[in-house]
C-alpha cells in the first residue's frame, strides 16, 4: 500500500495512475507506478529506484581472431619473454611420463624450450631444490616456477597461435577440459598398479627384493585393472 510504504499520496500522483485508484488504501502495482512516473515526469517515491535496462552490443566477427592472437601472444611472452629471445626450461626425468604431453604441446605450438632430463642418480640432490619436491617443473624466462604438468599443458596450448591445441571457443575448450579430467581420473586409478612395482612399501608391502610373491601380486593387480577398470575409460 502506498501509505504503508510511506510514499507521497497527493492526488496528482494518484490521479495520473488511475482515477479509480485515488484511495490511499489501494495497492498500486509497481509496473503501473513506474509507467506513470515515466510518462508524467513525477519524481519517484523515496523507496522507489528506477534502474535502466542494460544495453548490449555485438562484437565484430573479427574479435574472435583478435582475441586468439592476443591470448597466444600473452602466453608466448610468458614462455619466451617479451622480445621472443628467452627460453623456458622444462625439467623432468629421462622418461616420457607426465612431461611428455608438455614437450609435444610445445613442439606443436612452435614454442622453443630447453628439455632438461634429470638422471635418477642426481634426483636425491635435485629434489630439495624443487618447489614441492617433485618434477616436472617449468622455469620461465623471468624466473617463475610452474609446478603442475596440466597447468604447463594449458599454457603451451594457449601459446598456439593457430588455436589448434586449446581454442578460445567455449564449447571446444569445455570438451578439451573434460578429456583432460578423464585422463587425470585414469592416471590416478592406474597409479597404484604402476608404482606398486617401483615402491611397494608405499602400499604396505615390503621392498621388492624382500617380497617373495611380488611379481605374482603385481601381475594380478594389473590384470584385474585392465579387465575391470580400463573399459570405463575407453
Amino acid at each position: 500500500h502506498i501509505r504503508e510504504r510511506g510514499w507521497n499520496t497527493d492526488q496528482t500522483l494518484l490521479g495520473s495512475i488511475d482515477a479509480s485508484r485515488t484511495s490511499t488504501k489501494q495497492a498500486v502495482h509497481p509496473k503501473i507506478l513506474l509507467l506513470s512516473i515515466n510518462q508524467n515526469s513525477i519524481p519517484p517515491p523515496p523507496h522507489f529506484r528506477v534502474v535502466a535496462p542494460p544495453t548490449y552490443s555485438r562484437a565484430p566477427d573479427s574479435s574472435t581472431c583478435n582475441n586468439r592472437k592476443m591470448s597466444a601472444e600473452a602466453a608466448r611472452k610468458l614462455l619466451i619473454g617479451d622480445d621472443g629471445a628467452g627460453t623456458s626450461k622444462l625439467e623432468y626425468f629421462d622418461i616420457e611420463g607426465v612431461a611428455e604431453q608438455v614437450r609435444i604441446a610445445f613442439s606443436v605450438a612452435d614454442v622453443p624450450f630447453e628439455d632438461v632430463r634429470i638422471a635418477w642418480s642426481d634426483w636425491g640432490t635435485k629434489k630439495p631444490t624443487t618447489k614441492y619436491g617433485q618434477l616436472p617443473q617449468l622455469i620461465l624466462p623471468d624466473g617463475t616456477i610452474v609446478t603442475q604438468s596440466e597447468a604447463m599443458l594449458r599454457l603451451a596450448g594457449a601459446a598456439d597461435k593457430q588455436g589448434k591445441l586449446y581454442p578460445d571457443d567455449a564449447k571446444s575448450r569445455l570438451e578439451i577440459d573434460q578429456l583432460l579430467g578423464l585422463v587425470g581420473d585414469f592416471a590416478r586409478a592406474w597409479r597404484p598398479c604402476l608404482y606398486i612395482g617401483m615402491r611397494p612399501q608405499a602400499f604396505g608391502h615390503p621392498e621388492k627384493k624382500d617380497w617373495a610373491d611380488a611379481d605374482k601380486t603385481i601381475e594380478k593387480l594389473r590384470t584385474e585393472f585392465i579387465k575391470n577398470e580400463l573399459p570405463r575409460y575407453l
